[in-house]
């Protein structure tokens, strides 16, 4: 399971990357997305877990899933069609970079 609040500030780093006109930023945010979109399509989920100590003294792990249902046996379906969005995000962006490299606006 891929942490949670860990893909969330990747994620919104990635936004702010992607929107700053500087083009080394343009480049850290298409790593970013290709990253992510990789991890979700390896089927991995996203999620937090906080563990709950239960009257008696036991502990019990409570797990949030975010994107996943957290069944192994079956090959999420939304992880696969965010991680897909996550890669296109990432090619256009890195469009974006080699016209900006080569001398574009865009």
């Amino acid at each position: 399971m891929f942490d949670g609040g860990l893909f969330i500030v990747m994620v919104s780093l990635g936004v702010i990357f992607a929107l700053m006109n500087r083009i080394h930023f343009k480049l850290i945010a298409v790593f970013i997305f290709f990253a992510l979109g990789t991890v979700l399509l390896a089927g991995e989920d996203v999620g937090f877990t906080t563990e709950v100590t239960v009257s008696g003294g036991s502990n019990s792990t409570e797990t949030f899933y975010v994107i996943g249902d957290g069944d192994a046996s079956t090959f999420n379906e939304n992880s696969q069609w965010v991680g897909w969005i996550f890669i296109a995000v990432g090619m256009l962006l890195s469009f974006s970079f080699l016209a900006s490299y080569i001398g574009g606006r865009y």
